[in-house]
């Protein structure tokens, strides 16, 4: 049975049951007393909604043990609210899809719902009819779930509510039984190691990352998401051979003549067994040693500064014409004009 949806639309058929008197009022006198034909108006015209005669001329793909037949719109609604009743999909606080290749958990409690809206980024969630859903591993919910806590508590959430929440937090940690331990592990920030498969657990919405440039000089950027980019790797197909880190920068254009937001995504190669967080070519600030941590925003920001207003501000030209003579020699190197910027 498809899960297409019976959102209501109008249609325009002309076998609706219009009366004599209305086809009579599409017809009018001219000044000669002959019949001229106004445009019809008719109620059909007007519908809000899809009644009854209209579903019985709408059919819909039902398909029973391998075999496909059609039904009309009345009927596929009254088995869609049967089936409704009789999952009780409405009494759940979450539900799990692992019906594709990857699985996906869709809160449908009005107030799991509403927490996860306020501490996930919107962009994070992924609208369903049911609510909302989020794939494996389920990053965002695990990065947030000691934020959606706090928050229920604090706004005095009702007992049942926060069963629903202890009840996705505990299911939470058994699909991904690793977690706590290596978040505990990336936490202590000095000789933490990763391995590929748990890269995910490092990088959390909104944290300040750390790139190493062309020039040997660390730069930050602020992370929004993870994306798998699927490949071969040791001989295996389809396989996610490299994650690409996305995330944002403050840039400047040139022709606009303001600053923007840029987007970025760097790529980290797959790898076997465990490598240390700092020699990944991206990785947190968080997990930078206290000190060094302190004096890199330090630099930073410094540095930000000292761009931001050589960018913005209008360039400043010195230019000379005339003899140009060498540094340290008191003859004339020549007769050439130069400029200097």
């Amino acid at each position: 049975m498809t899960n297409s949806s019976s959102e209501s639309h109008s249609l325009q058929d002309e076998r609706g049951s219009d009366s004599v008197s209305e086809r009579l009022n599409a017809v009018d006198l001219g000044n000669h007393g002959q019949a001229v034909q106004r445009p019809y108006q008719g109620s059909c015209f007007q519908e809000e909604s899809l009644n009854e005669v209209h579903k019985a001329r709408i059919g819909r793909r039902k398909e029973v043990e391998g075999k496909v037949k059609w039904i009309s719109q009345s009927r596929w609604e009254d088995e869609q609210r049967s089936l409704k009743e009789q999952e009780g999909r409405g009494t759940f606080a979450f539900l799990l899809d692992d019906s594709q290749r990857s699985s996906k958990i869709i809160i449908s409690s009005p107030a799991l719902i509403a927490v996860a809206q306020r501490m996930i980024p919107p962009a994070q969630l992924e609208s369903c009819s049911d609510g909302v859903a989020i794939e494996e591993p389920f990053s965002q919910l695990l990065h947030s779930i000691n934020d959606m806590r706090s928050d229920m508590i604090s706004c005095h959430a009702d007992v049942k509510d926060l069963e629903d929440f202890t009840a996705l937090e505990l299911f939470l940690y058994e699909r991904q039984p690793q977690y706590k331990s290596a978040r505990n592990a990336l936490n202590t920030r000095l000789g933490a190691m990763v391995s590929f498969e748990m890269l995910w657990v490092l990088f959390k919405a909104d944290d300040l990352i750390v790139v190493t440039d062309k020039f040997e000089e660390k730069r930050a950027f602020k992370f929004t998401h993870l994306e798998e980019k699927l490949g071969r790797f040791s001989g295996q197909r389809d396989l996610c051979a490299k994650l690409s880190v996305c995330g944002w920068c403050i840039g400047w254009d040139q022709e606009q003549e303001c600053f923007t937001q840029n987007s970025f995504a760097l790529n980290i190669e797959r790898f076997s067994g465990h490598r240390s967080v700092r020699s990944l070519p991206v990785y947190p600030l968080r997990c930078e040693e206290g000190e060094t941590r302190t004096a890199l925003i330090a630099d930073l920001e410094k540095r930000g500064r000292h761009w931001a207003e050589l960018a913005s501000n209008v360039p400043r030209c010195l230019e000379y014409d005339g003899r140009a003579f060498r540094i340290g020699y008191a003859r004339v190197a020549s007769d050439r004009d130069i400029q200097v910027r």
